[in-house]
């Protein structure tokens, strides 16, 4: 398998993966990097600048939105009828060998809700595979678990995340972004709306352009509404502390060192889902205080 622009954190993730898998993983990117030294320790061939497909002769070629489609390595391999696959596309397939799978959308806030759920399901011993697009201080941007579950992030830009059909959704927020994907909020908002369709979702109650994506949500969550909720907020030195209602019922007190209300409600999305999947709040309140 061949990563093109395999130097970016959510494709060197898949790159990791594809090796736990005992695949042969080889990638290009432009420039030199930490993570590409990463890569090649792994035992991955990298090419800083364009490889040669001829030379590499890969099954399966997967590139990242940042690359062109004028990309030569591109029009190589399709000259070449080798497969060729969107990074997203490739997540996707991915997930489809798993139990089932949780995905992360949202304009803000998916890589620390991310790494926060993975946190949560790792405490609870369900050892999920995660894919997160940054580094978390324990499990950097991949963790390899079982095939029980996996957690990762889907990205909106370019609509990428309509080629990935997780289980399980939580949207942090909707916002307008990524205009040279999309057309305006409505286009936004409707495309997020497709995504979430038919999925066990976790909506945030309190975002103005989530809305319309709580009509079929499984969970919602929130400070002024929602069926988690986050009360009497207390800033503390490393972040927040607050208490979570649940249906009305308190479950008690819990606390993040992550400052910022916009954490918590990224708190409160990964609570919600654990919730859902019958996680006792103890285990969330040990796992969210790391």
């Amino acid at each position: 398998i061949h990563f093109i622009g395999i130097g970016g954190i959510s494709m060197s993730s898949l790159a990791k993966f594809c090796l736990c898998e005992n695949k042969i993983v080889s990638g290009s990117d432009k420039n030199d990097s930490l993570i590409i030294k990463e890569l090649i320790g792994l035992g991955v061939k990298v090419t800083v600048g364009e490889a040669d497909i001829e030379s590499v002769k890969p099954d399966l070629v997967v590139y990242s939105s940042a690359i062109s489609e004028n990309n030569e390595e591109l029009k190589k391999a399709k000259s070449k009828n080798i497969l060729i696959l969107k990074r997203s596309e490739f997540l996707g397939e991915i997930l489809k060998s798993f139990k089932e799978s949780i995905c992360v959308c949202g304009c803000h806030g998916k890589t620390t809700t991310t790494a926060m759920l993975t946190h949560v399901f790792m405490r609870a011993e369900s050892v999920p595979t995660a894919f997160i697009g940054g580094n978390d201080l324990i499990f950097k941007n991949f963790f390899y678990g079982e095939k029980d579950i996996a957690i990762a992030e889907a990205c909106e830009y370019k609509k990428n995340f309509l080629d990935i059909s997780p289980k399980t959704v939580i949207c942090t927020n909707v916002d307008l972004d990524h205009l040279d994907s999309y057309s305006g909020i409505s286009d936004t908002i409707s495309t997020f709306e497709s995504f979430v369709k038919g999925k066990q979702s976790v909506i945030n109650a309190d975002d103005l352009y989530s809305s319309p994506l709580l009509k079929t949500c499984a969970i919602s969550y929130g400070i002024k509404k929602g069926n988690v909720r986050a009360t009497s907020i207390i800033p503390t030195i490393y972040g927040n502390s607050f208490s979570v209602l649940y249906n009305g019922k308190d479950l008690g007190r819990i606390e993040i060192k992550l400052k910022g209300l916009f954490n918590i409600y990224n708190a409160l999305s990964v609570i919600a889902c654990a919730l859902l999947y019958k996680i006792d709040f103890k285990i969330i309140k040990e796992s969210l205080i790391k």
